[in-house]
């Protein structure tokens, strides 16, 4: 699992949502480690407060329905190294009651699951020692819980980790996810290798060292080798200060890569000068790509703030 080295800020709560989930993590609570090698199938995120582990989030796509209470009885009998059925007080909670809360021993592991049934996924909390306290502190993140459908007007599905949340066109599937010290990046894909990257870079101050806002992602995008097209400042979006960048790259579909033709990348970033961040989207695709205006009205909305 790939660990985060996380210093402590106070913050708003962070906003967890895949394809398949989404919840709002108590205050205070940080993403510390994560596996997402093949997220469609399963993964799993940790979680931290101030360095203090304060539990785990997996999933995992099962073949039937399962039986939940009997999965935590049985995860939590081996825990506890025993031959007899532990005894388990079970709440529900979240939409039409979906999400199940066991209730185990004082200072015991406690768990939480829930099943989407459209996904497949069975969803599974994990959380270090059980009291009162500890399982009222966690209810409101379990109502919280949605299946994180696609839009119904506009297809998008809402990914958000690390504090960078963004709304995913139809036809995308996360790909990869990197986090640099202050700053995340996740990537989609569709089926035909386009791709979407998207950046929040925090402390814009240090990343920026007194560079605008076109020179700072010009480095961005020429350290990943990309042949810069042109790049350029724009009027301010949403009282952001804007930039925009055309630039290429061998095309990604099989031998493409080596002898394919190149192709065509656009992308936008935006200088939140209230955080003192920078949000910035990319998209990859062949030169027949004709939804480019499509794209840069949805993420110019959601990375400026408005949408």
């Amino acid at each position: 699992m790939s660990m985060v080295e996380n210093k402590h800020f106070h913050h708003p709560p962070f906003q967890i949502a895949m394809e398949g989930f989404s919840f709002t993590l108590p205050p205070d609570w940080e993403v510390g480690g994560y596996e997402l090698n093949d997220p469609l199938h399963s993964g799993i995120l940790s979680f931290t407060e101030i360095g203090t582990a304060m539990g785990q989030f997996s999933w995992r796509k099962v073949k039937d329905i399962p039986d939940i209470p009997r999965i935590i009885e049985e995860i939590h009998r081996r825990w506890l190294v025993s031959d007899v059925t532990p005894n388990i007080r079970f709440t529900r909670y979240g939409k039409d009651g979906k999400v199940v809360l066991a209730h185990t021993k004082m200072n015991e592991r406690f768990y939480a699951a829930v099943f989407n049934r459209k996904m497949m996924f069975l969803c599974e909390w994990i959380f270090p020692k059980y009291s009162k306290e500890n399982a009222e502190r966690v209810v409101p993140m379990l109502e919280s819980f949605s299946e994180n459908d696609p839009d119904k007007d506009t297809g998008r599905t809402n990914f958000s980790l690390f504090g960078l949340e963004v709304s995913i066109p139809a036809g995308y599937h996360f790909l990869e996810l990197t986090p640099y010290p202050a700053a995340v990046t996740m990537d989609f894909e569709n089926i035909k290798h386009y791709k979407i990257s998207v950046h929040r870079f925090g402390m814009a101050d240090v990343y920026m060292q007194g560079a605008d806002t076109a020179n700072f992602y010009h480095r961005c995008l020429y350290a990943r080798k990309y042949a810069i097209k042109d790049v350029k400042t724009i009027p301010p979006v949403n009282g952001c200060e804007a930039a925009e960048i055309l630039y290429q790259a061998r095309g990604k579909f099989g031998f493409d890569f080596l002898l394919g033709p190149w192709w065509c990348g656009f992308g936008s970033a935006f200088l939140k000068s209230s955080e003192n961040r920078v949000y910035a989207f990319e998209h990859l695709a062949s030169r027949f790509f004709k939804e480019r205006e499509t794209l840069k009205n949805i993420f110019r909305k959601k990375l400026s703030g408005k949408g």
